[in-house]
């Protein structure tokens, strides 16, 4: 991934998250920083003024809860979460919250 950081230390639920959202995904949202914890993956976006960091959770029902925020130099603001999305419906949940395009769609 280009101008990406990508951390996940072996954490299988962070790689995972990130093969669900795909390379593509990623690339087209501008995304870098990529951070992976024990149930998640964060990682910062770019192109869309409301919204410049994600989190996807696993939560323990086997969806995700994605958190959007807001984070600024002195700040940091939930714009908000989703809960119980599955992995399917990742890509349009971040879609609609971003504004921004995470497929090519039918070409």
């Amino acid at each position: 991934m280009t101008a990406a950081i990508l951390v996940f230390m072996n954490n299988t639920v962070a790689e995972t998250i990130s093969s669900q959202i795909g390379r593509g995904t990623f690339a087209m949202l501008g995304a870098k920083n990529l951070v992976g914890d024990n149930d998640s993956l964060q990682f910062a976006i770019q192109g869309c003024k409301k919204i410049n960091r994600i989190r996807v959770t696993l939560a323990s029902d086997d969806t995700y809860t994605v958190t959007f925020y807001k984070v600024g130099k002195f700040d940091w603001a939930t714009v908000r979460e989703v809960e119980m999305v599955y992995a399917d419906s990742l890509h349009a949940v971040i879609g609609t919250e971003t504004g921004l395009a995470t497929t090519m769609g039918v070409l």
